[in-house]
């Protein structure tokens, strides 16, 4: 009887420390199913930093969109009249005119863009500080903003390319265009946090 008991009291040890090594097997593999779940949720959402942190909304970004679609369609419409051939010469006249003066009617109508910046930048001064309260920098803030509009306005210029090639139009008055607007958003990214010098 005595060497029963001995021989119990010796394998209830080898129990214990099979259930413990039991125990910590699963204690691992939940601690890697967990960290595997939060890398693969941070790779997703790697991609969405750029439009989680930005100061632009969607109505803005469609703001800046719109604007540079109707410069780019009257930059289309002036190369469309210089191309086409027109019979009445009462309206070749006074089509004539807007041909000779087309840079400064591009410029006149490309203020456009310059008011939705502005409007812009008055309207974004609550979000540009709060960007700045969490721990966000002026200079990242500032990169973001350019790429996007950068973006927006390549897209702009890449859907009016192919209706310029789609009409068979030479795009003289696109490069002026593009010209314009890419100068508007690059003095809009150095005046953004100009009104934050203290924070």
């Amino acid at each position: 009887m005595g060497r029963k008991v001995q021989n119990k009291i010796l394998m209830e040890p080898r129990k214990v420390n099979n259930s413990h090594t039991k125990d910590i097997k699963q204690v691992m593999s939940q601690s890697r199913e967990n960290s595997y779940r939060k890398n693969n949720f941070s790779v997703e959402k790697k991609p969405l930093i750029l439009f989680s942190r930005s100061i632009l909304h969607p109505k803005d970004r469609l703001e800046f969109f719109l604007a540079y679609c109707v410069v780019f369609s009257s930059s289309f419409l002036l190369d469309f009249a210089k191309n086409y051939d027109i019979h009445s010469h009462m309206l070749l006249i006074y089509v004539q005119n807007f041909i000779n003066h087309s840079k400064k009617i591009i410029f006149i109508i490309s203020t456009i863009a310059i008011i939705v910046y502005y409007q812009f930048h008055t309207q974004s001064k609550n979000n540009m500080s709060c960007r700045l309260l969490v721990g966000d920098t002026k200079q990242k803030i500032k990169i973001r903003y350019f790429i996007e509009l950068l973006s927006l306005l390549l897209i702009a210029s890449i859907l009016f390319t192919s209706i310029y090639a789609y009409f068979h139009t030479n795009i003289n008055s696109m490069h002026i265009s593009f010209g314009f607007l890419l100068l508007y958003a690059s003095i809009s990214t150095l005046l953004i946090g100009k009104n934050h010098e203290n924070l």
